[in-house]
Formats: structure tokens, sequence, C-alpha cells
């Protein structure tokens, strides 16, 4: 039974001919330290397994939380865009108003004075009539 070759021994990879392979794992399945040996590169292959698992794992984990980084990098960029056409839009209404009460203020402006041109001709007038009458007497 010590020569029987363990199914998991001759799946060990040494980039050898594969008789070359079976030749040197039977030769260990052969002596007790052979044997542990074996078992040792068994228990560590079957780490490695786990590792690579749990690598992948984590690999497909950065792989989410990159693409919902994206996204949300995506999300930001389209909301700093629309901030920045509503940013555009209040400075044109605020133009266009700061426009209008320019504008307003001007007419009023206007409407005062030929409120005040009217009084001082109308007080000019009346001084005109007053002149008559103190002329007249």
């Amino acid at each position: 039974e010590k020569n029987v070759v363990p199914k998991t021994a001759t799946s060990i990879n040494l980039n050898l001919p594969s008789a070359l392979k079976e030749a040197y794992v039977g030769k260990l399945a052969r002596n007790e330290d052979g044997n542990g040996l074996l078992q040792q590169l068994e228990a560590t292959k079957e780490k490695l397994k786990s590792v690579r698992s749990e690598l992948q794992e984590a690999q497909q984990g950065h792989q989410k939380d990159t693409e919902s980084l994206r996204e949300d990098c995506e999300d930001l960029r389209k909301r700093i865009e629309e901030g920045e056409e509503e940013g555009k839009a209040e400075e044109k209404n605020t133009e266009e108003a700061r426009q209008r009460l320019s504008e307003s203020i001007t007419e009023a402006g206007c409407q005062r004075n030929e409120a005040q041109l009217q009084a001082v001709a109308r007080v000019q007038k009346e001084i005109g009539h007053h002149e008559r009458e103190m002329a007249l007497l």
C-alpha cells in the first residue's frame, strides 16, 4: 500500500514531464517523510485554493466598489453641471431684474423731474399772475 501514489499527489505542478512527476511522487509516497511532505503539500494546496477564493471575492468586492464610486462620480458631475446651469439661469434672471429695476428707477426719476418742472411752471405762472395784479394796483 505504500507504493500507491495518492490521487492528489499526481496533480502537483512542477513543470516537469508527467512520467518524471509520477516517479518523484511515487518515491515520496514510499517513505513516511515523503508521505508527510505530500500531506503538507496537499494542505498547502488547500490553503492556496482558499486564499485564491478570498482574493477573488476581494477583487469582486473591489470591482463593485469601484463601479459604485464611478456611478457616484458621474452623478456628482451631472449635479455639478445642473448646478452650474441653474447658477447661469439665476445670474441671467438677476441681471434682467437689475435691468428692470434700473429702468424703473430711471423712469421714476424722469417722472419726478417732470412733476417738479410742472410744479415750477405753475409757480412761475402764479407769480406772473401776482406780478400782473401787483402792477395793476
